[in-house]
């Protein structure tokens, strides 16, 4: 038998204890009668009796409006469903329908990351997006909501996304508004079942009550939100627009269309040749596909010019923070909103579930290398490579995670413009040509600092590109505006008490 035994130190412990940054999360616990265990269709798991979820409840019932259910006899949804499950055939962008993720729901300008068979789609007609729709995630992570708009009515989205629709149409903002508060979105999500992977059902929607605010409140909510929603679509329309621009002034080909010259045709796989001079010290075939080259030739056939990010003419640099350990906070408690590389394509990266870094514990590296300006150009370079954002008015002075290379443009009348070229196809993939990693693939600043830049012969004309997207991303930044508000009526509503 082995005995371990420790060094006890009293006054060391007596300054662990007093310091709650380092204290391991409180226990959690609570009673509740049998016939809440049988109304709640004999649950037995914990999730579905969570404290924070039962106080929700409270605050709901209690509030000056009285209550109701989602969906009832009396209830606000008139209809709440998910397309059967079905076998997807994937196949290529040139070949296939745009097909969209339930982790992309809430992003502010979802672009698809998968494409399935025309057959497959043709079936799938009526499971398309509508309009004056709820969607709601409900497989992995759970109450991700979004309003049908011009930006994905029509699309086709996952099985795993609820299609909800009302009987009167201002309740749509009203609940959007009502689920993305920290109580609503508590609520919801105690609903899950799942061993492995959390779900919920439309059912589950029945369980769920609402303040009963009248008719001009709801209203009120509803419009804020939806005019929130117009002010993005209007944004991503500016985009689209910049980079229709791009594409005609450059004469650049669509990616899809880019058919490369094979080495060996009848060899049964994908191949091609390049000089001993080209390798450039990379040995990955990645690096040296042939399309890589027929952009770029693109590019430098039709622009001004062709240089790097690099130039100090176009940017004051690029760069990312040093890796730590990240000490969070709650609101309130001395933290700055904090940003990973997975929420900077949302209007209000993770809603109500912001993550908060402890400006103590992270003073120096904050104010050096963290904290975020408008108009930065963030570009995602772990995981995921080359999601490209513009940061909006309402991220300034927030912080993100060191998986961002920031790109400093030199001034306001070139941002917009880099943001267009880096942020189509073209830029992103030759974005991610730079990625090295047997695991997990990175990009580095050096590598962004060489990415071939094109400066337009028309300057008038990127000039246009660089004001449209500016002008696009003040438009997110009125949405954000606009959705606040609604959230501030809501979370009013929910505070007030009858009592």
């Amino acid at each position: 038998m082995v005995t371990v035994t420790t060094k006890y130190n009293k006054e060391e412990s007596a300054n662990q204890e007093k310091d709650p940054l380092f204290l391991p999360t409180p226990f959690t616990y609570g009673s509740i009668p049998l016939s809440q265990i049988s109304s709640n269709q004999s649950r037995l798991d914990a999730s579905a009796y969570n404290i924070v979820a039962m106080n929700a409840l409270t605050d709901v019932r209690n509030n000056k409006y009285g209550w109701t259910y989602l969906w009832g006899d009396n209830g606000l949804i008139d209809k709440a469903y998910y397309p059967g499950r079905y076998k997807r055939i994937y196949c290529s962008q040139r070949n296939g329908i745009p097909f969209f993720l339930p982790s992309q729901l809430d992003e502010i300008y979802p672009k698809p990351t998968k494409y399935i068979s025309v057959k497959t789609a043709k079936l799938l007609t009526d499971d398309c997006i509508k309009p004056n729709m709820l969607l709601i995630s409900r497989s992995g992570t759970i109450g991700k909501c979004a309003i049908s708009s011009r930006t994905t009515i029509g699309k086709l989205f996952s099985d795993d996304v609820i299609r909800t629709t009302f009987k009167h149409e201002y309740d749509l903002g009203y609940v959007y508004a009502f689920l993305h508060t920290p109580i609503g979105l508590s609520i919801l999500q105690s609903n899950n079942y799942g061993a492995v992977i959390d779900h919920i059902e439309p059912e589950h929607l029945r369980n769920i009550p609402i303040p009963n605010a009248p008719k001009d409140t709801r209203e009120r909510i509803h419009h804020l939100v939806i005019d929130s929603y117009d002010l993005r679509d209007q944004s991503n329309e500016f985009i689209d627009k910049a980079q229709e621009m791009l594409y005609k002034e450059l004469d650049l080909p669509e990616l899809s269309t880019i058919k490369p010259k094979q080495y060996a045709n009848n060899a049964g796989f994908r191949n091609y040749s390049i000089k001993s001079s080209q390798l450039d010290g990379r040995l990955d075939a990645s690096y040296h596909l042939p399309e890589l080259e027929t952009i770029i030739y693109a590019i430098s056939k039709n622009a001004a010019e062709v240089t790097n990010l690099g130039d100090k003419r176009i940017s004051k640099g690029l760069f990312v923070g040093n890796r730590f350990k990240r000490v969070y906070v709650k609101k309130g408690q001395g933290g700055i909103i904090y940003l990973n590389g997975k929420s900077i394509n949302q209007l209000d990266p993770n809603g109500c579930q912001k993550q908060y870094l402890s400006f103590i514990q992270h003073e120096e590296q904050i104010k050096e290398q963290l904290t975020l300006f408008t108009n930065y150009i963030l570009i995602t370079c772990s995981g995921t490579l080359g999601r490209v954002i513009l940061v909006p008015k309402h991220w300034n002075n927030w912080v993100g995670t060191h998986d961002l290379i920031r790109l400093i443009p030199k001034d306001d009348s070139i941002a917009g413009f880099l943001f267009c070229y880096l942020n189509s196809e073209i830029g992103k993939t030759l974005i991610q040509r730079y990625a090295y990693g047997a695991v997990v693939d990175h990009i580095e600043p050096i590598h962004i600092k060489d990415l071939p830049t094109p400066l337009l012969k028309d300057k008038n004309v990127q000039q246009e590109i660089n004001d449209l997207v500016l002008h696009a991303n003040d438009l997110r930044y009125q949405a954000y505006l606009k959705e606040q508000e609604a959230l501030d009526l809501m979370n009013n509503i929910l505070s007030e008490k009858r009592y």
